[in-house]
Protein backbone atom coordinates (compact mmCIF):
# COMPACT_ATOMS: atom_id res chain seq x y z
CA UNK A 1 0.00 0.00 0.00
CA UNK A 2 1.32 3.39 -0.91
CA UNK A 3 0.73 6.64 0.96
CA UNK A 4 0.81 10.13 -0.47
CA UNK A 5 1.82 13.19 1.50
CA UNK A 6 -1.04 14.86 3.34
CA UNK A 7 -1.76 18.59 3.58
CA UNK A 8 0.72 19.93 1.05
CA UNK A 9 -1.18 23.13 0.31
CA UNK A 10 0.39 25.64 2.69
CA UNK A 11 3.71 27.37 2.16
CA UNK A 12 4.73 26.33 5.65
CA UNK A 13 4.04 22.72 4.78
CA UNK A 14 6.15 22.92 1.64
CA UNK A 15 9.04 24.34 3.65
CA UNK A 16 8.80 21.56 6.20
CA UNK A 17 8.68 18.82 3.57
CA UNK A 18 11.83 20.29 2.00
CA UNK A 19 13.78 19.56 5.21
CA UNK A 20 15.84 16.42 5.60
CA UNK A 21 14.46 13.58 7.70
CA UNK A 22 16.88 14.49 10.49
CA UNK A 23 15.76 18.13 10.47
CA UNK A 24 12.11 17.09 10.47
CA UNK A 25 12.75 14.85 13.47
CA UNK A 26 13.86 17.86 15.52
CA UNK A 27 10.23 18.99 15.34
CA UNK A 28 8.40 15.70 15.10
CA UNK A 29 10.12 13.70 17.85
CA UNK A 30 9.16 16.00 20.75
CA UNK A 31 5.76 16.65 19.15
CA UNK A 32 5.04 12.92 18.86
CA UNK A 33 6.05 12.44 22.47
CA UNK A 34 3.72 15.21 23.66
CA UNK A 35 0.77 14.16 21.48
CA UNK A 36 1.21 10.51 22.49
CA UNK A 37 1.15 11.40 26.16
CA UNK A 38 -1.62 14.00 26.21
CA UNK A 39 -3.57 13.71 22.95
CA UNK A 40 -4.07 16.55 20.49
CA UNK A 41 -6.29 18.88 22.50
CA UNK A 42 -4.35 18.77 25.77
CA UNK A 43 -0.87 18.76 24.23
CA UNK A 44 1.22 21.83 25.00
CA UNK A 45 2.79 23.62 22.06
CA UNK A 46 5.07 25.44 24.49
CA UNK A 47 6.39 22.12 25.80
CA UNK A 48 7.02 20.91 22.26
CA UNK A 49 8.91 24.08 21.41
CA UNK A 50 10.92 23.82 24.62
CA UNK A 51 12.06 20.29 23.81
CA UNK A 52 12.69 21.17 20.17
CA UNK A 53 14.77 24.18 21.21
CA UNK A 54 12.69 26.39 18.93
CA UNK A 55 10.66 29.57 19.16
CA UNK A 56 7.06 30.26 18.16
CA UNK A 57 8.33 32.33 15.26
CA UNK A 58 10.32 29.37 13.98
CA UNK A 59 7.31 27.08 14.33
CA UNK A 60 5.16 29.42 12.25
CA UNK A 61 7.75 29.19 9.48
CA UNK A 62 6.98 25.47 9.11
CA UNK A 63 3.51 25.00 10.61
CA UNK A 64 0.36 27.08 10.52
CA UNK A 65 -0.63 25.97 14.03
CA UNK A 66 -0.67 23.02 16.43
CA UNK A 67 -3.10 21.18 14.19
CA UNK A 68 -0.70 21.40 11.26
CA UNK A 69 2.10 19.96 13.39
CA UNK A 70 -0.21 17.19 14.61
CA UNK A 71 -1.03 16.21 11.04
CA UNK A 72 2.69 15.97 10.27
CA UNK A 73 3.21 13.74 13.31
CA UNK A 74 0.37 11.41 12.34
CA UNK A 75 1.57 11.24 8.74
CA UNK A 76 5.06 10.17 9.82
CA UNK A 77 3.63 7.66 12.31
CA UNK A 78 1.40 6.16 9.62
CA UNK A 79 4.36 5.78 7.29
CA UNK A 80 6.21 3.98 10.08
CA UNK A 81 3.20 1.76 10.62
CA UNK A 82 2.93 0.86 6.92
CA UNK A 83 6.64 0.05 6.78
CA UNK A 84 6.24 -2.32 9.71
CA UNK A 85 2.99 -3.88 8.51
CA UNK A 86 3.72 -4.20 4.78
CA UNK A 87 -0.04 -4.62 4.26
CA UNK A 88 -1.33 -5.73 0.89
CA UNK A 89 -4.83 -5.80 -0.48
CA UNK A 90 -6.20 -9.35 -0.58
CA UNK A 91 -6.07 -11.27 -3.86
CA UNK A 92 -8.70 -13.86 -2.99
CA UNK A 93 -9.94 -16.78 -5.06
CA UNK A 94 -12.93 -17.46 -2.79
CA UNK A 95 -14.96 -15.83 0.02
CA UNK A 96 -13.04 -17.87 2.60
CA UNK A 97 -9.76 -16.72 1.12
CA UNK A 98 -10.87 -13.09 1.33
CA UNK A 99 -11.89 -13.38 4.99
CA UNK A 100 -8.72 -15.26 5.88
CA UNK A 101 -6.42 -12.72 4.22
CA UNK A 102 -8.33 -9.78 5.71
CA UNK A 103 -8.21 -11.32 9.19
CA UNK A 104 -4.46 -11.82 8.79
CA UNK A 105 -4.07 -8.11 7.98
CA UNK A 106 -6.09 -7.18 11.08
CA UNK A 107 -3.86 -9.45 13.16
CA UNK A 108 -0.77 -7.68 11.83
CA UNK A 109 -2.22 -4.29 12.78
CA UNK A 110 -3.07 -5.50 16.28
CA UNK A 111 0.39 -7.03 16.78
CA UNK A 112 2.16 -3.84 15.74
CA UNK A 113 0.05 -1.76 18.11
CA UNK A 114 0.86 -4.23 20.85
CA UNK A 115 4.59 -3.93 20.19
CA UNK A 116 4.83 -0.18 19.49
CA UNK A 117 3.50 1.76 22.48
CA UNK A 118 3.95 5.14 20.80
CA UNK A 119 1.81 4.15 17.83
CA UNK A 120 -0.82 2.73 20.17
CA UNK A 121 -0.87 5.96 22.18
CA UNK A 122 -1.30 8.06 19.03
CA UNK A 123 -4.13 5.80 17.83
CA UNK A 124 -5.81 6.01 21.23
CA UNK A 125 -5.58 9.79 21.12
CA UNK A 126 -7.31 9.91 17.74
CA UNK A 127 -10.15 7.64 18.89
CA UNK A 128 -10.77 9.54 22.12
CA UNK A 129 -10.41 13.13 20.92
CA UNK A 130 -13.08 14.60 18.65
CA UNK A 131 -10.86 17.59 17.98
CA UNK A 132 -8.13 15.25 16.73
CA UNK A 133 -10.58 13.54 14.39
CA UNK A 134 -11.64 16.90 12.99
CA UNK A 135 -8.02 17.91 12.43
CA UNK A 136 -7.36 14.59 10.68
CA UNK A 137 -10.42 14.70 8.40
CA UNK A 138 -8.25 14.28 5.30
CA UNK A 139 -6.40 11.37 6.88
CA UNK A 140 -9.65 9.67 7.93
CA UNK A 141 -10.99 10.07 4.41
CA UNK A 142 -7.91 8.33 3.04
CA UNK A 143 -8.47 5.39 5.42
CA UNK A 144 -12.11 5.24 4.35
CA UNK A 145 -11.03 5.05 0.71
CA UNK A 146 -8.72 2.12 1.52
CA UNK A 147 -11.56 0.31 3.24
CA UNK A 148 -13.82 0.95 0.25
CA UNK A 149 -11.30 -0.76 -2.04
CA UNK A 150 -11.15 -3.71 0.36
CA UNK A 151 -14.93 -4.11 0.44
CA UNK A 152 -15.18 -3.88 -3.35
CA UNK A 153 -12.61 -6.69 -3.60
CA UNK A 154 -14.73 -8.73 -1.20
CA UNK A 155 -17.83 -8.17 -3.30
CA UNK A 156 -16.05 -9.35 -6.43
CA UNK A 157 -15.57 -12.83 -4.94
CA UNK A 158 -18.94 -12.99 -3.16
CA UNK A 159 -17.56 -12.46 0.35
CA UNK A 160 -19.39 -9.18 0.95
CA UNK A 161 -23.12 -8.64 0.69
CA UNK A 162 -24.62 -6.75 -2.24
CA UNK A 163 -28.01 -5.85 -0.72
CA UNK A 164 -26.78 -2.75 1.14
CA UNK A 165 -25.35 0.43 -0.47
CA UNK A 166 -21.57 0.46 -0.61
CA UNK A 167 -21.20 3.71 1.34
CA UNK A 168 -23.38 2.35 4.17
CA UNK A 169 -21.30 -0.81 4.37
CA UNK A 170 -18.09 1.20 4.41
CA UNK A 171 -19.24 3.61 7.14
CA UNK A 172 -20.59 0.76 9.29
CA UNK A 173 -17.42 -1.32 8.94
CA UNK A 174 -15.18 1.71 9.51
CA UNK A 175 -17.00 2.58 12.73
CA UNK A 176 -16.75 -1.00 13.96
CA UNK A 177 -13.04 -1.23 13.14
CA UNK A 178 -12.38 2.03 14.99
CA UNK A 179 -14.13 0.67 18.06
CA UNK A 180 -12.10 -2.54 17.90
CA UNK A 181 -8.87 -0.56 17.51
CA UNK A 182 -9.86 1.69 20.40
CA UNK A 183 -10.61 -1.28 22.64
CA UNK A 184 -7.27 -2.95 21.90
CA UNK A 185 -5.43 0.36 22.39
CA UNK A 186 -6.98 0.75 25.85
CA UNK A 187 -6.81 -2.89 26.98
CA UNK A 188 -3.67 -4.19 25.30
CA UNK A 189 -1.69 -4.52 28.51
CA UNK A 190 -4.44 -6.61 30.10
CA UNK A 191 -4.60 -9.12 27.23
CA UNK A 192 -2.33 -12.10 27.80
CA UNK A 193 -0.01 -12.97 24.89
CA UNK A 194 -1.59 -16.39 24.34
CA UNK A 195 -5.07 -14.81 24.23
CA UNK A 196 -4.16 -12.09 21.76
CA UNK A 197 -4.49 -14.10 18.52
CA UNK A 198 -7.78 -15.70 19.50
CA UNK A 199 -9.31 -12.39 20.59
CA UNK A 200 -8.19 -10.71 17.39
CA UNK A 201 -9.83 -13.46 15.31
CA UNK A 202 -13.07 -13.05 17.22
CA UNK A 203 -13.01 -9.28 16.70
CA UNK A 204 -12.43 -9.81 12.99
CA UNK A 205 -15.35 -12.23 12.93
CA UNK A 206 -17.67 -9.59 14.42
CA UNK A 207 -16.80 -7.14 11.65
CA UNK A 208 -16.95 -9.66 8.82
CA UNK A 209 -20.29 -11.05 10.01
CA UNK A 210 -21.76 -7.59 9.37
CA UNK A 211 -20.32 -7.55 5.86
CA UNK A 212 -20.91 -11.13 4.74
CA UNK A 213 -24.10 -12.35 3.06
CA UNK A 214 -26.47 -13.82 5.62
CA UNK A 215 -26.30 -17.32 4.15
CA UNK A 216 -22.52 -17.45 4.66
CA UNK A 217 -22.46 -17.01 8.43
CA UNK A 218 -21.66 -20.67 9.14
CA UNK A 219 -18.83 -20.76 6.59
CA UNK A 220 -17.42 -17.51 7.97
CA UNK A 221 -17.51 -18.79 11.55
CA UNK A 222 -15.63 -21.92 10.49
CA UNK A 223 -13.09 -19.99 8.41
CA UNK A 224 -12.22 -17.59 11.23
CA UNK A 225 -12.10 -20.14 14.02
CA UNK A 226 -8.66 -20.35 15.63
CA UNK A 227 -7.99 -23.73 14.05
CA UNK A 228 -9.33 -23.07 10.55
CA UNK A 229 -7.80 -19.59 10.51
CA UNK A 230 -4.41 -21.28 10.15
CA UNK A 231 -5.48 -23.27 7.12
CA UNK A 232 -4.21 -22.32 3.70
Amino acid sequence: MQITELSKSSKQRQRFLALSAEQQSIWLDPAEKEFSKHGFKAASMNQILLEAGASKGQSYYYFQDKADLYRAVIERAFKRFLALADLKYPKPCSPEDFWRQSAANMAIVSTIMHQDARLADLARGIHQDLAAQQVLAEFMQMLTQRLTVLIVIGREVGAVRQDIPLDLLVSTAFSAMREVDNWFANHMEAVLPDEHETLNLRAAQIIFMMLAPADMSTRLTHTLSTKSGDQK
